[in-house]
């Protein structure tokens, strides 16, 4: 926001000004729709995936429930390229590397499909001999280093990306599942795989990447009900539980190195946070079901700001609670912009460094899913069965060009104001020198 003071002079010498305020939003003129493509179906969790120049995303046929379709579309254009249906349901995102797409179904079964055009290359039963129970699949897969990480609650596995044939297999649990499972996908890095396989007693485990030893397991509050995948970086990792619990760890050893609570009136069974976290610079951006979106320092864990936008939603993802407003999937950063996606179907544009809304667009329908920015291009999922392409920047020097030309713009528009109020000055000083005086 910058102030603009606009000065005339008649010419008889008599100053007139005007101030106004000039604000630049980059973030809220660059939020345009490019493009918009249906689902045959409703998008729910998913983050949608770019790669190869394809934009991929599942969707979940709510009306029997029993069923979904995985389709590809072109990113330029948002022309649909193939689509996949699905037995099952598939609730979360998928993972593409090495022209290879791997979905999980919700009933265990592993989906590998050509990029090229969709057609299976191989499929594994994860659920096959276990209590259903244990068999349920909501997270996504991980693909790194040519292997797919992936699992149930009794069954946590290394495929071969390219075979489907597996390197490694675990029980992380020892005993069938009694709780819900998590929709957090694993996070590599560092030789370790970080995964957590239901809400409560198996805690966050940390797998050798190549063997599937266990190398830690962390347990406790900040482990209850993680359904956000982890986050890696620069020798931690950072997890969310249920009740809005921050934890960041070790990643060598799984030590706590700090710990905090996002909103007093969390608890575990809230699940009050979906949405996977991101980091920019030195700053952690987290999501939550209780529609708040929190900055906190990655380094000591303290908030930086907290921002609230959004109304109520029409649908209800917030545990325990009938009118709510949220953030329900994982953020994005694009320069100095954080977006997110509303459950009230609004998109935010937030300021990564003050928190102050920068822009925001209504797609008209609940936001659940994460959002995907690649290129100058942002893409989510709303509810409705839409998939949404945006126009976004990255920021720095382009935006600061922006900015600079609309402050041009503003200099020209203040003087034609200035001229056209010299001009008013001067017919009303040829008019007073006509009247009569007193």
């Amino acid at each position: 926001r910058h102030t603009v003071e606009i000065t005339a002079v008649t010419a008889r010498g008599a100053i007139h000004r005007a101030t106004g305020q000039l604000q630049v939003c980059a973030a809220a003129r660059d939020a345009e729709v490019r493009w918009q493509a249906p689902l045959d179906g409703h998008a729910l969790h998913a983050a949608p995936v770019v790669a190869d120049g394809r934009v991929f995303l599942a969707a979940v046929d709510l009306d029997d429930g029993r069923s979904g379709a995985i389709d590809a579309f072109d990113a330029a254009t948002g022309a649909r390229l193939w689509q996949h249906p699905t037995a099952a349901p598939v609730r979360n995102a998928v993972a593409v590397a090495a022209g290879v797409l791997v979905a999980a179904t919700t009933r265990g079964e592993i989906l590998a499909l050509e990029v090229a055009d969709g057609s299976i290359r191989w499929r594994r039963d994860l659920g096959a001999g276990l209590d259903p129970k244990s068999a349920a699949l909501f997270a996504a897969p991980t693909i790194a280093d040519g292997a797919v990480y992936v699992g149930v609650q009794r069954r946590f596995v290394a495929l071969d990306l390219a075979s489907g044939a597996p390197r490694w297999s675990v029980d992380p649990l020892g005993r069938d599942g009694a709780w819900s499972g998590s929709f957090a996908a694993a996070a590599v890095g560092g030789g370790l795989v970080i995964a957590t396989l239901e809400r409560d007693r198996a805690g966050v485990i940390a797998f050798d990447a190549a063997t599937g030893a266990e190398r830690w397991r962390f347990t406790g509050a900040a482990a209850i009900a993680v359904n956000a995948t982890p986050l890696i970086d620069d020798g931690a990792v950072y997890l969310v539980a249920g009740s809005t619990e921050v934890a960041r760890l070790e990643l060598a050893t799984g030590a706590p190195i700090w710990t905090t609570r996002l909103h007093g009136d969390g608890f575990d069974w809230g699940y009050a946070n979906a949405g996977a976290p991101a980091l920019a610079g030195t700053t952690l951006l987290v999501p939550t079901m209780y529609g708040a979106l929190v900055a906190l320092d990655r380094t000591s864990g303290a908030e930086r700001w907290r921002f609230r936008g959004g109304g109520e939603s029409v649908v209800h993802p917030t545990h325990y609670q009938a009118r709510t407003a949220a953030f329900a999937g994982a953020v994005a950063v694009a320069g100095e912009t954080v977006w997110a996606g509303g459950a009230d179907g609004w998109l935010y544009g937030v300021d990564i460094g003050s928190g102050a809304l920068r822009g925001r667009r209504d797609l008209h329908a609940p936001l659940l899913g994460g959002v995907t920015i690649a290129g100058d291009r942002l893409y989510v999922a709303s509810y409705d069965g839409m998939l949404h392409a945006l126009a976004v920047r990255r920021g720095g020097r382009r935006d600061l060009l922006d900015a600079l030309v609309a402050l041009a713009i503003g200099a020209a528009a203040g003087l034609v104001i200035a001229v056209m109020i010299s001009r008013l000055g001067r017919r009303l000083e040829g008019s007073r020198s006509r009247w009569p005086r007193s």
